[in-house]
């Protein structure tokens, strides 16, 4: 486990770091400064997801039934309906508020 200065965010997030350098945990403490815990925090309380850090990679996801597009189905066609493009608009917004801070601290 890797944990954070914050007792707050080491209950909320499990922090795992695949690594026994201190340079790596280093990097990953810098990546988890206070500022991105405050932000990752008052995520949670609005959004349940999954963020992963691999290098200068994050992955995110997010829980099945986040979006609420009422008239796309994806396994079906394969394409979002045009009905649906507003919601989705503001779920990739959403996506970006938690990545574009944190990316701002990877090398």
């Amino acid at each position: 486990a890797l944990d954070t200065e914050s007792v707050e965010f080491n209950k909320a997030f499990d922090c795992k770091l695949h690594s026994n350098e201190m340079e790596q945990k280093a990097n990953a403490l810098q990546v988890l400064n206070p500022a991105v815990q405050t932000l990752l925090l008052d995520k949670l309380e609005k959004e349940r997801f999954l963020m992963l850090v691999q290098g200068d990679t994050i992955f995110l996801a997010i829980g099945k039934n986040h979006t609420k597009l009422k008239h796309t189905n994806f396994l079906k066609t394969g394409d979002i309906d045009e009905r649906d493009i507003d919601v989705a608009a503001d779920h990739l917004k959403s996506l970006l508020s938690i990545v574009a801070p944190i990316a701002s601290y990877l090398d």
